[in-house]
């Protein structure tokens, strides 16, 4: 009887062994199948969202107007009819504008992920014949400005008859209105004032002879002309008070004169010694930026004081000694 149990125990371990064998290796095999399988399906899996992403993309970035020449940048896609040797240049230029933005706003919500368009007309004709195509009425005593068209979601700038200086100018004016879209939210609210004063202390910053931003440096010449114009404005006794102009909402601010205060308020804000004010004029960029607005309440919660930081300013403006005298518009 011992014997006969010895002998189905020794037949029932190698049968389990052979068992045991057969299990490891289906489970080898079944592993190698589903690892070949998921190495095939993977590359295809994200060549197909790479190519929505990019049909996306193309589509988000066409342009509405007859251009003959694309170049692309990683954050710019640039459509013009100026010659590939003038037109090379300026997405490098604009790279360097949205980096120096996000460098030193982006703690304020303002930072754009999208790619941003540019167009450049070689033209006058072309940039009337585009305007007209959106249905505004173009006479014959109309300039052609550079913008930033929210309808197009591009920059609009011409070439003919602009010099190399007032085109960069421009531009990084036009990109800082198309980085800072957020800040349009208070057009209609309290603190319209910033949606001037930062594209021109971006636009007042290109370095001509190296074509860059220094953000805060302002070109002598443009330094001249603009505190020749904001003297007078102190003489004539034009400048807004500073509880009444942060205040202000859509745009008593469409006067030159009245987005050079808002330019000369932003640098001072920005460029005191110290950074004495920098920290909490950030947080009340971002909380114009949620949409909150920008009223006085909210900027003496943020900033200061009006009733302390207006002498400064004043101060502040006055010893920026201009060369050149010019009335003001």
């Amino acid at each position: 009887m011992n014997f006969y149990l010895e002998g189905v125990i020794r037949t029932w371990e190698r049968k389990m062994k052979s068992i045991t064998r057969l299990i490891l290796v289906v489970f080898l095999v079944f592993s190698f199948i589903v690892a070949e399988i998921n190495a095939k399906k993977e590359p295809v899996q994200q060549g197909k969202k790479e190519s929505t992403h990019e049909s996306h993309q193309v589509k988000e970035l066409t342009a509405d107007w007859d251009y003959t020449l694309r170049l692309d940048s990683k954050h710019f896609a640039l459509f013009t009819t100026s010659p590939t040797s003038v037109a090379e240049s300026i997405p490098k230029f604009a790279e360097n504008v949205y980096e120096s933005f996000c460098n030193e706003f982006g703690d304020t919500g303002m930072m754009i992920p999208k790619k941003l368009k540019i167009y450049l007309f070689n033209k006058k004709k072309e940039y009337i014949r585009y305007m007209e195509s959106k249905g505004m009425t173009v006479d014959k005593t109309w300039e052609p400005t550079p913008l930033y068209s929210s309808y197009s979601d591009a920059v609009l700038l011409l070439r003919q008859g602009q010099s190399r200086g007032y085109l960069l100018q421009s531009m990084a004016h036009e990109i800082t209105h198309s980085l800072s879209v957020s800040l349009f939210k208070s057009l209609y609210n309290s603190g319209a004032w910033v949606i001037e004063g930062i594209a021109y202390y971006v636009g007042m910053s290109v370095k001509l002879k190296k074509k860059r931003i220094a953000l805060g440096e302002i070109h002598q010449t443009w330094k001249s002309q603009i505190m020749g114009i904001i003297k007078e404005m102190f003489r004539q006794k034009k400048f807004i008070p500073l509880r009444k102009f942060i205040n202000m909402r859509e745009t008593a601010l469409k006067r030159i004169n009245f987005h050079l205060q808002a330019f000369s308020l932003f640098h001072f804000l920005q460029e005191v010694e110290d950074s004495k004010y920098k920290i909490g004029f950030h947080r009340y960029l971002g909380e114009i930026c949620t949409g909150r607005g920008g009223g006085a309440e909210v900027f003496e919660e943020c900033v200061g004081k009006i009733s302390e930081i207006e002498p400064a300013c004043l101060k502040y403006i006055r010893r920026l000694k201009p060369n050149t005298r010019l009335s003001i518009r």
